[in-house]
C-alpha cells in the first residue's frame, strides 16, 4: 500500500445541521422560528458566534419545544466549528439524552468524536446509526476508510459496497472508492472517481490526486491542467509540487523536477515519499 494514499474523510466528513419546521401559532412561536431562521442564516455566512447566541437564545426561549434536540445538535456544531471541541461534545451529549434515536445527532457526533480522535466511541454511534437506518451511508464510509488506513482492503471493500447499494453514483461512493483505488496505486480505477469529486469539490488535495492519476496513466496534458488549477486554490500545498516534479520527470526536465521535489519536501511531504516517488 502507498504513502502516498490519502484517507481524507475521517476529517472531512460532513456535518449534519437539520432545522425544524415550526408552525407559528401565536407570538412565541414567531419569534422562535424566526431565531432558528436568523441561527440558519449566520450558519450560512459562517458567523458562528452569532449562530451560537440565537440558537442558545432560541433554546431558552421554549425550553420544553421538542424541536430543541435538533437545535441542541446545531448548537454543538456550531461549537465544533469555533473550535471548542469540549463544549461540543457535551451539547452533543445532551442533544443525545434529548433524543436518543435521532440519526441526525449521532452522525454530528461521530463526526465530532472521530475528529477529536476518539474513533472507538465514534464508531459507536456510527455503529447505532446503521441499527437505526442500514440506508445512511455515512457509517459505510467512515468504517471503510478506518478499514483502509489500517491496511484492510477486504473489509474496507465491504463496507463501500453498502455505499454504491444505497446511494449509487454519489459523492460519497466517489470518496470511497477513489481511495479505496488510490491505497492499491491502482491510478486507472481511482481516476474516474477523483473526476467526480472535482465536479463537487475544487480542492488543491483533489486536483493533486487527480494528477497523480493521469501522470501514471500518461495522460500528461491533463495532469499539468490540475496541477495549474491546484496551485490556484493553494499554492502551498506539498503534493502538488511533488506531481509536478513526477511531470517533469515524465518530460525530462530533470533539473526542473529535483526543484519541485525539494519545494514539496520544504512544504512538508516525507521526504522518504518524494525520493520513492521519483525513483531517488
Amino acid at each position: 500500500m502507498t504513502k502516498m494514499c490519502k484517507l481524507r474523510a475521517l476529517t472531512m466528513l460532513m456535518f449534519v445541521f437539520s432545522f425544524c419546521s415550526v408552525f407559528a401559532d401565536d407570538a412565541d412561536d414567531n419569534i422562535y422560528l424566526r431565531m432558528i431562521d436568523d441561527a440558519e442564516i449566520a450558519i450560512k455566512k459562517q458567523n458562528f458566534e452569532k449562530a451560537e447566541q440565537l440558537l442558545t437564545d432560541a433554546i431558552s426561549f421554549q425550553p420544553d419545544n421538542p424541536n430543541n434536540a435538533l437545535l441542541m445538535s446545531n448548537l454543538g456544531m456550531v461549537r465544533f466549528y469555533m473550535n471548542n471541541d469540549s463544549s461540543a461534545i457535551i451539547t452533543l451529549n445532551q442533544a443525545h439524552k434529548m433524543a436518543p434515536s435521532s440519526v441526525t445527532i449521532l452522525l454530528n457526533r461521530a463526526r465530532v468524536l472521530s475528529a477529536t480522535g476518539d474513533i472507538k466511541s465514534a464508531v459507536e454511534d456510527y455503529n447505532r446509526v446503521t441499527e437505526l437506518d442500514s440506508t445512511v451511508v455515512m457509517p459505510y464510509l467512515f468504517r471503510g476508510l478506518l478499514y483502509l488506513s489500517n491496511g484492510d482492503l477486504q473489509g474496507a471493500y465491504a463496507q463501500f459496497v453498502n455505499i454504491t447499494k444505497y446511494s449509487p453514483s454519489s459523492y460519497d461512493e466517489a470518496l470511497a472508492f477513489a481511495n479505496y483505488y488510490m491505497c492499491q496505486q491502482k491510478y486507472a480505477e481511482a481516476k474516474p472517481y477523483y473526476n467526480t469529486l472535482l465536479k463537487t469539490e475544487k480542492t488543491a488535495e483533489n486536483y493533486a490526486a487527480h494528477a497523480l492519476c493521469c501522470i501514471f496513466t500518461d495522460d500528461l496534458d491533463f495532469a499539468s491542467d490540475d496541477i495549474s488549477a491546484g496551485l490556484e486554490q493553494n499554492p502551498m500545498y506539498g503534493e502538488l509540487y511533488l506531481c509536478r516534479a513526477l511531470l517533469y520527470k515524465r518530460r525530462y526536465l530533470n533539473d526542473d523536477a529535483k526543484k519541485d521535489a525539494s519545494k514539496a519536501k520544504e512544504l512538508g511531504v516525507d521526504a522518504s515519499v518524494v525520493d520513492s516517488m521519483l525513483g531517488e
